[in-house]
């Protein structure tokens, strides 16, 4: 799961995108609607990693954003910082 630049989650179950709507409840937990079944998930621990519980079954799920995605790609690269001399 992803974050997109307009604030939409974008999501992929096993690689393919699926559509998604997520809205956060006040106690915590999260209402999602994935590819027309809803699902109520508490979410446990801090972005990136992520603990998700849902129907009794727990997982663990990386959510990203574009500039997250970007730095951890430019930090693989050894982009970005300028070598001192």
């Amino acid at each position: 799961m992803s974050v997109d630049p307009s604030g939409k989650f974008v999501v992929s179950v096993e690689g393919k995108p699926v559509d998604a709507d997520v809205v956060a409840i006040d106690d915590g937990s999260l209402s999602v609607r994935i590819g027309g079944r809803m699902l109520d998930m508490v979410v446990e621990g801090e972005p990136p990693e992520l603990g998700v519980v849902a129907s009794g079954y727990r997982a663990y799920v990386r959510v990203e954003s574009e500039r997250l995605r970007a730095a951890a790609a430019a930090k693989r690269s050894g982009g970005g910082a300028a070598e001192k001399r």
